[in-house]
């Protein structure tokens, strides 16, 4: 993602996250980061991430957010690969 697109779309009113996949441990990306070896720890990021920024405010009862965050502590985040 090049530097300027999260200003644009902050600016466009869409929540984004740019994130230096380096600096959060994650290693040897390409553009095609989801056929990558380490393709689960870009979903376990990503996951975060929507779990965060995704439905806040909107309706998500305490009970259904118990239950997923639950469900994404047994995640396998990680195959063993780098």
């Amino acid at each position: 993602m090049e530097e300027c697109e999260p200003e644009y779309l902050t600016q466009a009113g869409v929540a984004n996250a740019h994130v230096n996949l380096g600096e959060v441990g994650i290693h040897g990306n390409e553009h095609m980061m989801m056929f990558e070896k380490n393709d689960l720890d870009i979903a376990a990021l990503i996951s975060r991430w929507i779990q965060e920024n995704v439905g806040k405010g909107r309706g998500i009862d305490d009970e259904r957010r118990a239950a997923y965050d639950a469900q994404m502590q047994e995640f396998p985040h990680s195959r063993g690969h780098s």
